[in-house]
């Protein structure tokens, strides 16, 4: 009997430790995470927006001179996670498209892992040579606008699902 109550409780301690390494190394997995992003539009009527996420989920958006601090759910944060690395964002170009004067401009900046990477999205996107680094860019930038919903922020998510669907 004691030694299947010794057998019982190093299982028992085993499972937590596991379950605790599990739960460091997910932490460590978004540990200097950080995302900056900004979408500057040429029509003052439409939300030029940046933001700024980091590795604890603390995000500040800001719209003109309105800040809006929020808080990103470990689960929205994985979820970005899992598309940054999908998508191969750090070997996407560092800038998308043709632009053309006065055009809206977008840009996103992640470090993770001792990585950083900024990818420039102009206008134009549709023209690029290479519309599956094009796509692949826009599901990134679509998972980070997609952190928060404030309507007065510009959102060209639905233009650029016009050209994910091609």
């Amino acid at each position: 009997m004691i030694v299947r109550l010794w057998a019982f409780s190093l299982c028992v301690i085993a499972c937590l430790d596991a379950g605790s390494a599990l739960v460091a190394e997910h932490d460590r997995s978004r540990h200097g995470f950080h995302v900056e992003a900004f979408h500057k539009t040429a029509d003052p009527a439409v939300g030029s927006w940046d933001l700024s996420l980091d590795d604890h989920g603390q995000m500040v958006v800001s719209i003109g001179k309105t800040r809006h601090e929020l808080h990103v759910s470990e689960k929205k944060q994985d979820e970005l996670l899992r598309v940054i690395q999908h998508e191969g964002f750090f070997e996407l170009d560092d800038e998308l498209g043709g632009g053309f004067v006065g055009g809206p401009i977008r840009q996103m900046e992640v470090v993770l892992g001792g990585q950083r990477k900024q990818v420039v999205l102009l206008s134009g996107l549709s023209q690029e040579k290479d519309l599956e680094h094009v796509k692949r860019a826009l599901r990134v930038w679509s998972a980070i606008r997609g952190l928060f919903d404030l309507p007065e922020a510009a959102d060209s998510r639905d233009e650029d699902r016009r050209i994910l669907e091609e």
